[in-house]
């Protein structure tokens, strides 16, 4: 899944841009750059996936819109409400985005760990995704976002 953060915007907590061949993996690497900030690996706390993931809490959901960028902010605010309502971290298990009429369709099924499983790696809290730079282009090598995040 790959993102870089930047530092280049002005006034932004946190911000990245993320890039695909296609709009789930898109998607995906958006999601995958927001867990990044709240789960600090780097601290060398072990990995949180694989089969023991398969065990927690499973949740579906679907969205829609006009836009594709605003699908995108609705899409990560889903994934943050769940962890503030639920106290549950998700991970991506199959996310599916098609074109319908005159807008965008997506479908999600992820699983998740509570997030005091979490212990040592828990990051930066992330409070919401600002409309601010936000942005959602398709290119000739795929697609892109570039997001910033309320800390």
């Amino acid at each position: 899944m790959p993102f870089e953060y930047r530092e280049d915007i002005p006034g932004a907590d946190a911000a990245f841009h993320a890039w695909a061949p296609d709009l789930p993996e898109l998607f995906a690497s958006a999601w995958g750059a927001v867990r990044g900030i709240l789960i600090d690996c780097d601290n060398g706390c072990p990995e949180h996936g694989g089969g023991r993931q398969a065990e927690g809490p499973q949740r579906s959901f679907q969205l829609s819109g006009r836009d594709l960028d605003l699908l995108l902010l609705d899409f990560l605010q889903e994934q943050l409400y769940y962890k503030d309502a639920e106290g549950v971290l998700y991970e991506l298990r199959a996310l599916a985005i098609e074109q319908r009429g005159t807008g965008w369709a997506l479908e999600v099924q992820m699983v998740g760990q509570p997030i005091e499983r979490f212990g040592e790696c828990l990051g930066v809290d992330v409070k919401a995704v600002t409309l601010d730079h936000l942005g959602v282009t398709q290119s000739n090598e795929g697609w892109s976002a570039t997001v910033v995040l309320d800390l």
